[in-house]
């Protein structure tokens, strides 16, 4: 028997985000290994077909990624060196083979895309202190990055949670929910930007977007609201604002909204109900 080491967990090869194409004849999934050297992960998507597993990509940041059609990827990657915090860029692959190429960027710093018909939905993170950087041109942009920079050595902490463990600083910082054009790349924020979006979906048809989180400005507290947003007219609307539920997840199923939470009576935030 050999005996359980730190360095038998850099061996160790980490299986996440399995998704199908639309079709169901693919699947992607990522594929994470310790890198000591970076203090990080390296991550690779890779795909499963026919019975067989095969590595897609190989610039080792390839950790999120959605399904643009049956045989095109999006992912998100640095690869141009860029070091500008409120830009994404975005790379597109054909899973038949060829190189990656840049299929767009946005003056964002996006988490998560979904794509639509006709646009895309992006969650990323805002500070809340520049919550309109997207409509900014670049001289205004310029500026806050600038002013950012002059101030690096030290972190402003006037909101609470200010840190979160595996995030780092948080202070400013929220959630927000984006539609973007596909052909122009216009943005549109769905919401005011220190509402801290928790959890969403779609609906099947794409009509109606159900959110969950947490307006504030500078305490965060432990209650959610819940939102409705028209795709069609732009419209956002508040369905749930009671002050006694902590919302974790929000779905449809079946055309109505279900969400898993708690009151968190007996046992506080960790209760399920």
């Amino acid at each position: 028997m050999k005996a359980i080491t730190q360095d038998l967990f850099y061996d160790y090869h980490f299986l996440a985000n399995l998704n199908y194409n639309p079709a169901k004849t693919v699947a992607a999934f990522v594929k994470s290994k310790v890198n000591i050297d970076d203090n990080g992960y390296d991550q690779f998507i890779w795909l499963y077909e026919n019975g067989k597993c095969r590595q897609l990509t190989s610039g080792k940041k390839e950790g999120n990624y959605v399904w643009e059609d049956d045989e095109h990827i999006l992912f998100i990657a640095n690869r141009e060196g860029n070091d500008d915090e409120f830009k994404t860029l975005v790379y597109r692959i054909n899973i038949n083979g060829g190189e990656a190429t840049k299929a767009f960027e946005l003056p964002l710093k996006v988490n998560t895309i979904k794509v639509l018909p006709e646009q895309y939905l992006i969650q990323a993170t805002v500070d809340v202190r520049f919550g309109n950087y997207h409509e900014l041109d670049e001289t205004a942009r310029q500026k806050i990055k600038d002013d950012l920079k002059e101030n690096q050595d030290y972190q402003v902490m006037d909101e609470y949670p200010f840190y979160f463990n595996g995030a780092g600083y948080i202070n400013s910082q929220r959630s927000n929910l984006f539609l973007v054009d596909k052909k122009t790349l216009a943005i549109k924020a769905l919401s005011v930007a220190t509402l801290d979006v928790e959890s969403f979906d779609i609906t099947l048809d794409n009509k109606q977007i159900v959110i969950s989180g947490i307006d504030y400005q500078s305490f965060k507290g432990k209650w959610s609201q819940l939102y409705l947003y028209n795709t069609n007219t732009g419209k956002l609307k508040e369905i749930f604002s009671q002050t006694d539920m902590q919302i974790g997840r929000v779905f449809f199923f079946q055309d109505q909204i279900m969400v898993a939470g708690t009151y968190g009576k007996d046992y506080g935030a960790m209760e399920a109900n």
